[in-house]
């Protein structure tokens, strides 16, 4: 019990909205998020009563065999894709949204069950705090602290704001070594951005993929520049 993403969810999660596991299925039956995840021999609301739910309102789910108190990702249509990465995010940590995932799935987590952006910033700075940190052997700056608690972003253009501002002050080698590394993912986000907005214009298309195609790449560009160790050894 103690790896249960519910201590994340305590203290990530208004309370008044997700504290008991039936508040939790109804923010994703009302639309206010797209999954949910559960563990049915430890729920607040009965077995029958969850399936039930799951059925009339037309949720799909995917079991996580490997938590031995009957865990399950429940999920709108459309977003299985979601839902598949958060089990493969559990299945590392035997079915459990773990207490001991990194600090990038933890961001992950979060961002996949639907969490502020807010909450989620709050719980990394007290969980994985990065006053101290360093990079390459340089004092994170101002601007590189900010790109590292910000968990989510909604184009190109604010992507390439935040990694000027993360880069500036640091030496020319160390700046080089970064761009090599997330211009593939800063180039896949300017085309994919580009390719959306094409269909937005000639299809009539909503323009409610791009934060999910930004927070794809986001996440390569983040964790590149805010990890320690390997990456700038």
């Amino acid at each position: 019990m103690k790896y249960f993403i519910k201590k994340l969810l305590r203290e990530v999660i208004n309370a008044s909205e997700a504290q008991r596991d039936e508040d939790a299925l109804k923010t994703v039956i009302d639309g206010k998020r797209d999954l949910g995840f559960i563990t049915l021999k430890a729920a607040t609301i009965p077995e029958k009563t969850f399936w039930d739910e799951i059925k009339k309102h037309g949720l799909g789910t995917i079991s996580l065999p490997l938590n031995r108190y009957n865990a399950f990702i429940y999920f709108r249509k459309g977003a299985e894709l979601k839902a598949l990465e958060l089990s493969n995010i559990a299945n590392k940590y035997g079915g459990y949204l773990s207490y001991e995932a990194t600090r990038d799935e933890t961001i992950r987590i979060g961002q996949l069950l639907g969490y502020k952006e807010s909450d989620i910033s709050d719980y990394i700075n007290k969980k994985y705090p990065v006053n101290e940190q360093m990079i390459d052997g340089q004092d994170m700056n101002q601007g590189t602290q900010t790109l590292c608690n910000k968990m989510t972003i909604n184009s190109y253009q604010e992507a390439a704001f935040y990694v000027k501002k993360a880069l500036e002050g640091m030496d020319k080698t160390t700046k080089n070594r970064i761009m090599q590394k997330i211009h593939v993912p800063l180039e896949n986000l300017r085309q994919e951005q580009n390719t959306i907005n094409s269909e937005i214009k000639n299809n009539g298309m909503s323009g409610d993929s791009i934060p999910d195609e930004a927070d794809t790449y986001w996440h390569q560009i983040q964790s590149t520049i805010c990890e320690m160790g390997s990456d700038f050894e």
